[in-house]
Parts: structure tokens; C-alpha cells; sequence
């Protein structure tokens, strides 16, 4: 592990005087890291490879492997209590994914079958379909945050590029943003990138480019609370900390889980971190569908009538409430589900 973080820092050419500065850590801590010295914790490690741009997944194998080492390597029976170790957690990661698939196992049969016949009609390559859903996900989502451009409106402002009398210039924005947003997370998926906070953060910046150019792609600075302390957002100085422990989670999962059971937890704690000042919710939108489509499934669209509405934002708040993911995966299933049977009716038609 010193020698990744010694060689990252000199690739880019940084001092360690400097690193300091940028992720706050103690220039004499870091050096210790380089030299071996001394183990960073688990947050200073997630900065330290954000800063240098460091591949997590091997970097906090390494990091794991020293700590465990250090509590055993001297240990007589050390190497026994590593393999019995190793088949129990096995064995335990095994039943907790097979547990959370299983329970809604009826649920994913409908939607692979669905998908299939999607998919043999053709779903994915009908542009009149692609581009009813652009206009349709715009409309829905910026309205969801309280955009009053109507879905005509909306249309005729990504299709025409004309502007419509009366509606303020960021509402006008926030649609042309919306579309181009919408393309790279698209664009994103298609290629099969690995999701990553840069990611996260260019999305942002799409979304806010010439409505917030300050806020534009940056975290939030300042501390928030939330309505009936529902839940507790990330702290300022962890935010960068915490969505890096998400992804981390999300590559671990990202085999084991059914992508809508995957996509439905990764929203949920990705809403709870509130990373941004604004924008939080629709990047979760963008995101959810980006896991979709990765894998092969139709992007849903999160309608903003009220009772659409009071029920989307009932489950989500009641599984980051209660910290179970039932009642959002739920809701997320039978949007998948609807999604799924509008698009085969709608090839079905043209046929």
C-alpha cells in the first residue's frame, strides 16, 4: 500500500507539503503512509485516492490485508483462523444476497421475461420510442423539483429550441441541462464505464451549467439538517469520504444483486449522503437508470403527478427511514415493471 500511494503522489507530481493540504491530513501522517510506518484509517485512505486518482478496489485490498496482518502475524494459529475466516464469510455473503434476491423473486422472473420479449422486439434501437422517453423523463423530472415548463413546452424546447414566453431562463436551462445529462449517463452506460464520484460529479455539472455555475459540479460546503431528522446526511468534510465508500459497495454488490435490487439500494444511500446543495434527487434518477440500462433493462420514469409522486417519495423516505430497503425496492420493481409493459405495447402497435 506505501509504495501505490508514494508512486501515485509522485506520478502526479505533488509534494507531500501540498497533498496535505488538499485532503487535510498531517503532512508527518503522510509520510508515515509512504514510509509504511503508519496505517491511515479507512476515511483518510478514500481521500488520499480520490486526490491521486488511485484505483479503490486494490488499494483497500492492500490496506485491509496490512490491517489484518498486523493483528495476526503473530499469531500461532493465525493461518487456521484465516481459512475458517474466510468460509464463513463466504458462506455469509453467499445467504445475504441470496436472501435479498429470493425475496423478491417472483417480481424479477416478470421483468427478465419482460425484457426478453423487449428486447426481441426491439425496444432499444426504436428512436421514436428513445425520443418519447427523452422528452417524457425530461418533463417528469424537472417537474418532480418544481419546473412549471409543461411536457409540450419541454418538447418544444428540445426539439425546436425554441423559448417559450413567460418561463424563466433557468427553467429553460434546467430542460436543455436535463437532455444533456440524460445523453452521458446514456453514453456512460453504453460503454460500460465503471461508475465513479468523477462521474457523480460531472453529472452535476451538466445538470447546473449556467444556473449555478458556482455550485456547478462542487459538493456541498455547509452543514444541513433534514426535516424530523428523518435521517442524518453526510458531514461536509466526509461527503467526498462517503460517496467513495458508496462506490465501493455498489462494485462490490454490483454481481451479486439483481441490478433493480442493486439500483433501489444504491439510490436509497446515495439520497441519504444529500452530497450536493442541490441536484441530489435528480442525479439519483439519472443514476438508478444508468444501472439499468448497464444491464440491459429499460430506464424508468419517475412520474411527477401527486399521487405519483406521494407515492415515490413515500417509499423512498420510508426505506432511508427505517433503513430497510423493502418499500423503495418494491416501488422500483413495479416501475421497472410498468416501463417494461408500455414499451412492448408500444412495439406491438407498430408492428
Amino acid at each position: 500500500m506505501k509504495n501505490i500511494l508514494r508512486a501515485a503522489r509522485e506520478n502526479k507530481g505533488i509534494k507531500t507539503r501540498e497533498l496535505s493540504k488538499m485532503v487535510k491530513i498531517d503532512q508527518a501522517l503522510i509520510s508515515k503512509f509512504e514510509s509504511g510506518s503508519r496505517r491511515p484509517t479507512k476515511d483518510q485512505l478514500l481521500k488520499l485516492a480520490s486526490t491521486l486518482d488511485i484505483e479503490l478496489t486494490p488499494l483497500l485490498i492492500s490496506w485491509l490485508k496490512e490491517k489484518i496482518l498486523h493483528e495476526i502475524s503473530n499469531e500461532e494459529f493465525a493461518l487456521e483462523a484465516l481459512k475458517e475466516a474466510q468460509e464463513e464469510l463466504t458462506i455469509k455473503l453467499a445467504k445475504e444476497s441470496k436472501s435479498i434476491n429470493d425475496l423478491f423473486e417472483k417480481d424479477l422472473q416478470l421483468i427478465e421475461e419482460l425484457n426478453i420479449v423487449a428486447h426481441q422486439l426491439g425496444v432499444a434501437n426504436n428512436v421514436k420510442l428513445q425520443d418519447n422517453f427523452i422528452i417524457t423523463y425530461v418533463f417528469e423530472s424537472n417537474s418532480l423539483d418544481g419546473n412549471s415548463l409543461s411536457k409540450i413546452e419541454t418538447e418544444v424546447i428540445l426539439n425546436e429550441g425554441q423559448s417559450i414566453a413567460g418561463k424563466s431562463m433557468h427553467e429553460h436551462l434546467a430542460v436543455i441541462n436535463h437532455q444533456e445529462a440524460l445523453r452521458y449517463t446514456h453514453k456512460i452506460a453504453q460503454s460500460k464505464e465503471l461508475l465513479t464520484v468523477a462521474t457523480i460529479i460531472e453529472i452535476h455539472q451538466l445538470l447546473f451549467r449556467g444556473i449555478n455555475p458556482k455550485e456547478a459540479g462542487t459538493f456541498r460546503t455547509t452543514a444541513i439538517s433534514i426535516k424530523d431528522d428523518l435521517f442524518s446526511p453526510s458531514k461536509t468534510e466526509s461527503i467526498e469520504a462517503d460517496l467513495e465508500s458508496l462506490m465501493l459497495w455498489f462494485n462490490e454488490n454490483k454481481n451479486d444483486l439483481h441490478p433493480v435490487l442493486l439500483a433501489a439500494a444504491f439510490k436509497i444511500k446515495f439520497v441519504s449522503l444529500q452530497s450536493f446543495k442541490q441536484g441530489t434527487a435528480k442525479i439519483a434518477r439519472l443514476l438508478t437508470n444508468l444501472i439499468l440500462l448497464q444491464n440491459d433493462l429499460t430506464p424508468i420514469i419517475y412520474k411527477s403527478d401527486s399521487d405519483s409522486k406521494k407515492t415515490y417519495l413515500s417509499a423512498l423516505m420510508a426505506s432511508i427511514q427505517d433503513q430497510n430497503n423493502s418499500s423503495f425496492t418494491t416501488f422500483l420493481l413495479q416501475q421497472e415493471k410498468e416501463s417494461l409493459e408500455f414499451n412492448i405495447s408500444f412495439m406491438k402497435k407498430v408492428d
